[in-house]
């Protein structure tokens, strides 16, 4: 079912919108925050190629999974267990980052 909805013509628009703003190139590194099942990870590593780098952050290892299965045959993803309000990445070591529906799944502040 959750495979059904990322395929659906809103959430293609939606993820061309996301790759034209970073406006991502050949050998940049990205960092997609939220991967989920990878399909914007996939996109954004044909974006950068092989000279690139893109670094996977999610909450779920089933997700990491998911997003594993589908960059298959593209070793310069990356994929860590980690959470958007505590990153483990090292900051200022991406060009570009993408967070998409991360906020709702995040516990309330308060």
């Amino acid at each position: 079912m959750l495979e059904s909805i990322y395929q659906t013509r809103e959430a293609a628009i939606r993820r061309k919108a996301v790759l034209d703003a970073l406006n991502l190139k050949r050998g940049e590194c990205s960092l997609d925050i939220g991967t989920g099942p990878g399909f914007v990870a996939l996109e954004m590593a044909v974006a950068v190629g092989g000279t690139g780098q893109v670094e996977c952050i999610d909450t779920s290892e089933t997700m990491m999974r998911m997003a594993f299965t589908r960059c298959a045959g593209k070793p310069w993803v990356c994929f860590q267990i980690g959470s958007a309000t505590e990153l483990p990445v090292s900051s200022n070591s991406c060009d570009a980052a993408a967070v998409i529906q991360v906020l709702e799944f995040r516990p309330r502040p308060t």
